[in-house]
């Protein structure tokens, strides 16, 4: 029972995979909570003394490289979701730029396009700020 729940879960997991990209959030959030785990199987390398044994040594080792190999994976989703976000903001732009009707005055399409570029500017921000993890907890 336990293998066909396992099953399931997993390929559940693979579908979702397969069929959306992570946000820009969603990736972020990743991104950041891999990097929790690599601090934290960095402190545990750095917790070893003379009394941990081979074993304990061994299982640090394996923490962190397994932390840090999470890491990669997590971070190969930022700059796709940068760039579904700058894609998705463009096409905002040009939404607004198809709704101005030939009646519309010169001001009033220049408004309601300089109001779509909100979303263009903030992706393009976040990929000049890389990301930024809450490193209050």
């Amino acid at each position: 029972m336990p293998a066909l729940v396992a099953a399931l879960a997993l390929s559940g997991s693979l579908v979702s995979g397969c069929t959306s990209e992570p946000s820009q959030e969603e990736a972020e959030a990743a991104v950041c909570d891999s990097n929790a785990e690599v601090q934290a199987a960095v402190a545990d390398v750095a917790a070893l003394d003379a009394d941990s044994t081979f074993d304990d040594v061994e299982d640090a080792e394996q923490g962190l490289s397994s932390s840090v190999d999470q890491l990669r994976e997590s971070a190969a989703d930022v700059p796709e979701a940068d760039a579904t976000a700058v894609s998705a903001a463009r096409d905002e732009i040009a939404s607004a730029v198809e709704e101005v009707s030939g009646q519309d005055t010169l001001g009033d399409a220049a408004t309601a396009v300089s109001a779509s570029t909100a979303s263009h500017e903030s992706a393009l921000e976040e990929i000049s700020n890389g990301v930024e993890c809450d490193t209050a907890t």
